[in-house]
């Protein structure tokens, strides 16, 4: 559904979850099973310190929400990539299962009506 009055209007996408860069870097880290330690370097002038990225206006504008939560959008994101670059060695963590002490194989099916990176779905 196109609407002209829209045209040229920007808007912000997110669950409006405030998180440092530092905590998402580590999010992925941990999602993607990796060792990685991320190196930080603070070399970037005239850096701001906190921003976020409100959805208010697409909510009132275009009536969206989200419809996954920020681990869930990474899992999905993260496995969608190993797929799409053929790199299944290792499975991402399942953190709903992790907290409730079960370890089940983590299997991700895109089915043909699923928003993946490039197709998303849009309400």
């Amino acid at each position: 559904m196109e609407d002209p009055t829209l045209s040229g209007e920007a808007f912000n996408f997110s669950n409006e979850q405030q998180i440092t860069v530092l905590e998402l870097v580590r999010k992925i880290l941990f999602l993607m099973n990796s060792d990685l330690d991320p190196i930080i370097l603070n070399e970037a002038p005239n850096e701001i310190p906190e921003q976020f990225l409100s959805a208010a206006k697409a909510r009132g504008v275009l009536n969206w929400k989200a419809l996954y939560s920020l681990e869930s959008g990474l899992t999905r994101t993260i496995q969608w990539y190993r797929e799409f670059f053929g790199e299944l060695t290792k499975e991402p963590r399942d953190p709903l299962s992790e907290r409730i002490g079960a370890f089940p194989p983590v299997a991700r099916i895109v089915q043909e009506d699923q928003p993946t990176p490039e197709r998303p779905r849009i309400r």
